[in-house]
């Protein structure tokens, strides 16, 4: 008994697209549901912490520990917070991410940020008041003073 099929025949065009369609088929089977659910670490889900509060070196060596990677996004300034406390994160708490993912720290600054006063002698009071208001400055009464 032989098998032949003739390559110049309808029935073997057939064939041939078929045999490509189920090894296609199987491939994509094979790719999707084997290999990316590997490659993508699925499975592995963790909860992200709050690690608000922390001090920038406490919330490194929580996320090491828990196979968290992190990087310091903006620092801004709180005078009622300690120095370098994470005052932001994200992902946000409780949320799940995949091991190995980067969570997003927003620290408070170590140091004020430096304002350039503008020169406001030998200007009117009201457009010295006006002038600070604008350049945000707490506490205007006392500079007005000296």
């Amino acid at each position: 008994m032989s098998f032949k099929i003739g390559s110049n025949s309808v029935r073997g065009l057939v064939l041939n697209i078929g045999l490509v369609l189920v090894l296609l088929g199987l491939m994509s089977f094979v790719f999707f549901y084997k290999v990316m659910p590997y490659v993508t670490n699925q499975n592995k889900v963790l909860t992200v912490p709050d690690l608000r509060g922390m001090t920038n070196k406490e919330a490194v060596r929580f996320l090491a520990a828990r196979q968290l990677q992190y990087e310091f996004g903006d620092s801004l300034f709180r005078a009622d917070v300690d120095p370098l406390l994470v005052l932001d994160q994200y992902p946000k708490a409780n949320s799940k991410v995949k091991i190995y993912r980067k969570i997003k720290l927003n620290l408070n600054a170590a140091t004020p940020p430096l304002v350039v006063y503008p020169d406001l002698k030998w200007l009117y009071l009201s457009i010295c008041k006006a002038t600070i208001r604008v350049i945000r400055v707490e506490h205007w009464k006392y500079l007005l003073q000296s």
